[in-house]
């Protein structure tokens, strides 16, 4: 871990789950890792669900013929997420160490980090756009297996409480966690939930979502550039991005917000033979790019050139109680604008 610090990667990936397949890390070495990342500078991500309920569900399903991508869902459900949620929570809190939950699915563990984060711990939270879009009932469909990914997508209830979260300052960055198949690979779990490969396309739909969000009114443009740029870097440590301020990469994108997209596989750059977003509307869409002030896209196309990328070394930080008492009272002061914009519009308070 050290040496990678040192040349400038800063973050972990631990998981709660996958103990078949070998990737899951015991409470005792997850608490490890976080304290020497914490000596370290560097941050611990946790991917959070329950193996031994997983375990259990899934073997009950499976005797009772219960194989659809609905009993995906089913041998996930909310509280095996939250579990594991508030375990990892548990250990920052009383290790004092940082933690990022990767893609947040549920509102009982959302919950528990936001009252960690009151509390003053250094807990960070990611969800999806996925999340954000779509209930479980997707699994329910023809095409549901596409839609398999885990954390699964959840109910109506936890999503609203993400959208809460987006709005209000809880939840501080919104990321994909793409990771593509092609169809005829998730048809190998077309009669078993269990062979459907997990993971869902969409790197591509994200800050477009996040602004289409904004362009309704959802949220605030400031608020979804901090989602998907200012506070993914800051709390990685890129100190080169995430703002245009004199001294940073000169990384922009310039957004037409009249101009109207649908999305379809036959309009995205993956190689991937659908998309989870196929049909979805847009209003407003990205037009230009420009990496380190050089034009990369522009109207639908890759402007680059092979071996223009450059790796971006991050810096290790001090995630100290002054540091984190400044994002609580920000969160806070969120929360409470929050609540006066909505009582003055005479809108139940929160």
């Amino acid at each position: 871990m050290e040496e990678a610090v040192k040349e400038g990667i800063t973050s972990f990936k631990c998981f709660l789950v996958y103990k078949k397949e070998g990737w899951m890390v015991s409470d005792g070495t997850l608490a490890k890792l976080m304290l020497r990342a914490k000596e370290l500078g560097a941050m611990i991500n946790v991917h959070a669900e329950n193996p031994d309920l997983i375990d259990m569900y899934t073997e009950q399903f499976l005797k009772e013929g219960k194989t659809s991508a609905w009993y995906h869902y089913m041998s996930r459900p909310e509280f095996v997420e939250a579990e594991a949620d508030k375990r990892a929570v548990h250990w920052s809190k009383h290790l004092d160490a940082p933690l990022y939950l990767v893609h947040m699915a549920d509102k009982e563990g959302l919950e528990a980090c936001i009252q960690a984060k009151e509390e003053g711990a250094p807990v960070f939270v990611e969800t999806c756009p996925q999340y954000l879009e779509f209930t479980s009932d997707v699994y329910k469909r023809e095409d549901g297996r596409n839609f398999v990914c885990s954390p699964p997508i959840k109910g109506q209830e936890s999503q609203d409480a993400l959208w809460k979260a987006i709005k209000n300052g809880s939840i501080d960055t919104v990321a994909t966690d793409h990771c593509p198949f092609q169809s005829y690979e998730k048809d190998w779990g077309r009669d078993d939930f269990t062979k459907i490969p997990n993971g869902c396309s969409g790197i591509e739909n994200l800050y477009p979502y996040m602004l289409d969000a904004a362009n309704s009114g959802k949220i605030s443009f400031s608020r979804a550039v901090e989602l998907c740029s200012t506070n993914p870097a800051k709390i990685f440590g890129c100190d080169q991005k995430g703002s245009i301020a004199v001294g940073k990469d000169a990384d922009i994108v310039i957004y037409d917000k009249d101009k109207d997209f649908t999305i379809s596989v036959d309009t995205m750059h993956s190689d991937c033979d659908h998309t989870i977003w196929e049909g979805k509307k847009l209003h407003g869409y990205p037009v230009r790019t420009f990496l380190r002030g050089n034009v990369v896209y522009a109207d639908g196309e890759f402007k680059g050139t092979p071996g223009m990328g450059q790796f971006v070394k991050r810096t290790p930080k001090n995630y100290d109680k002054k540091e984190r008492v400044t994002w609580v009272r920000r969160l806070l002061k969120r929360m409470q604008n929050r609540c006066l914009k909505m009582h003055w519009r005479s809108e139940p308070v929160c």
